[in-house]
């Protein structure tokens, strides 16, 4: 196309495009607003839980600790039209708790049982006297499960 056919045609598009371009900033927006104030619920729902369920860690996860569950995922992105609420994610964060700890106690335990010669299989790792970790970062030590959750450079 010739430059100045270019300038003709742009010169009809440009409207169009200034349009979809602002519609798409506008939704944008929309769905950012619409997260964070889903993360806000999430929280929330975090927040009463282990208010009400001592679950021993020194340390509440934060939201951003589940955004990626198979269950809180889908009411994080669920369109704008769903009403998603605390009181939602309160019915699925058992089941995320659940499986986020038995995601750390098997990463911890299996790093115990590399350095460990012959831990039982009916015996937890992360129980014995010896399951005791140092930060790569500080080297501190000695962090036991679950104060290691607690550590500050966990949260770098």
């Amino acid at each position: 196309m010739y430059h100045t056919a270019f300038q003709r045609v742009f010169i009809d598009i440009e409207p169009i495009l200034r349009e979809a371009r602002g519609f798409l900033v506008a939704q944008r927006k929309t769905r950012l607003d619409n997260l964070l104030a889903r993360l806000e619920e999430l929280e929330a729902a975090i927040e009463h839980h282990y208010f009400f369920h001592d679950s021993g860690l020194p340390c509440i996860p934060s939201a951003f600790d589940f955004v990626c569950d198979p269950e809180v995922e889908p009411l994080l992105r669920a369109p704008s039209t769903l009403e998603v609420s605390s009181a939602t994610f309160a019915r699925v964060l058992p089941f995320a708790i659940s499986r986020r700890e038995t995601k750390f106690r098997s990463e911890f335990g299996k790093i115990v049982k590399a350095n460990v010669e012959s831990v039982p299989d009916n015996i937890d790792p992360i129980e014995l006297a010896v399951a005791s970790f140092r930060c790569l970062n500080c080297d501190a030590q000695p962090l036991r499960y679950p104060e290691i959750l607690a550590h500050p450079c966990g949260h770098e």
